[in-house]
């Protein structure tokens, strides 16, 4: 097999193999690459669709964020905690919902939030999720609730 890579030759691998790995490659960068089998008698076949990939795209979410716990602190402020959610790259921050709405993004991976608009007597729900530097965000943590 010919393997091209941005319509360059590249790689030969033999017809008893079916994968190359291409070692020559930037983080970020694009790239095309096609396959042409070739023939005993040095004939080759139509190249292969174009495939294409960037090179460390992040597909994956991260794990759901963990052990979320409440607190109502004594000025009446709930402050939501969890266990950092992981990452194949790293998570970039959390999303905090609150009653099943957006309530806020945390700065970085900090894993606390302090909700101060509170009323007295109101049941909230809290769920978290994190999200990485792709932008994938995760399953929500479990709900847990609180009334103040």
């Amino acid at each position: 097999y010919i393997i091209h890579r941005d319509y360059q030759y590249v790689a030969f691998i033999p017809f008893t193999e079916s994968t190359w790995t291409d070692t020559n490659v930037d983080f970020g960068e694009t790239y095309r690459y096609q396959v042409r089998a070739q023939a005993p008698d040095n004939t080759y076949s139509g190249p292969s669709a174009i495939q294409s990939i960037v090179v460390g795209s992040d597909v994956t979410p991260p794990s759901a964020p963990q052990n979320v716990t409440l607190v109502v602190e004594a000025d009446g402020s709930i402050t939501v905690d969890w266990d950092p959610s992981t990452d194949d790259v790293g998570v970039d921050s959390y999303l905090i919902h609150r009653n099943w709405n957006y309530r806020a993004w945390t700065d970085d991976a900090v894993t606390d939030f302090s909700d101060d608009q509170i009323d007295p007597g109101t049941r909230y729900r809290y769920q978290v999720r994190a999200r990485d530097a792709a932008g994938n965000i995760s399953e929500p943590s479990e709900l847990v609730a609180v009334t103040p």
